[in-house]
This record gives C-alpha cells, sequence and structure tokens, in this order.
C-alpha cells in the first residue's frame, strides 16, 4: 500500500482524537474542583498548562509520522495539513469551557 499525505492524516487524526480526548477529560477533572468565581486566574493557569500539554503531544504524533515516512513524495503537503490541524484541535480546546 503506498503511504501517502492522505493517509498520514486519517493515522495522524487517529490519534490527535484520541490524545485530545484525553487531555479534555484531565482537564475537565482538574477544573471542576476550581471556582472560576473566586479563582479566574487558578482556571485560566490550569488551562493555559493543558493547552500547552495538548500541543506538545500532537506535536509529537507529527514529528513521530514525518520521520517514520521521511521518503514520503507529498510530505510537504502533510507537514501543512497537519499543522492546521494542530491548530484546529487547539482551537476548539481553547473554546470549550469558556
Amino acid at each position: 500500500m503506498k503511504i501517502d499525505a492522505t493517509y498520514l492524516m486519517v493515522v495522524f487524526n487517529n490519534e490527535a482524537r484520541r490524545v485530545f480526548l484525553q487531555v479534555n477529560n484531565i482537564f475537565e477533572s482538574v477544573a471542576m474542583h476550581i471556582s472560576r468565581t473566586s479563582d479566574e486566574n487558578l482556571f485560566q493557569q490550569t488551562k493555559a498548562r493543558y493547552t500547552d500539554e495538548l500541543k506538545e503531544r500532537l506535536e509529537i504524533i507529527f514529528k513521530n509520522l514525518k520521520e517514520s515516512h521521511s521518503d514520503m513524495q507529498d510530505m510537504e503537503q502533510f507537514s501543512h495539513r497537519a499543522k492546521d490541524a494542530i491548530n484546529y484541535y487547539l482551537q476548539q480546546f481553547l473554546q470549550y469551557g469558556n
């Protein structure tokens, strides 16, 4: 089977969704114990910490796929699409809970 950008995006998105849900579930369980009326700053710091963790984990998935398929013809297309997807997942995470 020929590996192309579309196939790698499927692999990336499958892993990214799993990571997104894991990080989001952990954040929700932590945030549920923070009172936003009295501890908004703590809530924002916690959200920033989990946003950074999500970004780091998504970038690791991207890096691993890129390295393991470095000889792929349309790597530039995959890189562009994966970076767009990372930004999308981060935006979804940031919008949730505001």
